[in-house]
């Protein structure tokens, strides 16, 4: 009876190792200018569960797993997808996206002749 004990406890420690979700947490920051991103979005790929960088560019990401992938996005940057390895502080550095930016339109107000 002992035996079955060991061995049924033997096969569930690793699966709770598995199963155990923790916090991440990290700075963003523009590779460029070494300014923290403020609002940039961190989603963990394949689930609802995100967060936004605040005023200093830090997050912390709850229930996060080891070998989760975080997507970390800002308007005008390169999307970066990153494997969790550890729950070690990130840093992060965004690259800007130039071509997303030759696609900004400007529009201005005024007023013009219907004909025109």
């Amino acid at each position: 009876m002992m035996q079955r004990i060991y061995f049924l406890a033997f096969l569930l420690i690793p699966l709770l190792s598995f199963s155990q979700n923790s916090s991440l947490s990290g700075t963003i920051i523009d590779e460029s200018t070494n300014i923290p991103l403020i609002g940039a979005t961190i989603i963990v790929q394949g689930t609802n569960n995100g967060v936004t960088s605040d005023f200093d560019g830090n997050f912390t990401i709850n229930n996060v797993k080891v070998g989760d992938v975080i997507e970390v996005s800002f308007l005008g940057f390169v999307t970066q997808s990153i494997s969790i390895k550890d729950f070690n502080s990130k840093v992060i550095l965004m690259e800007e996206d130039a071509a997303s930016l030759e696609q900004v339109l400007v529009i201005g107000y005024g007023s013009q002749k219907r004909k025109e």
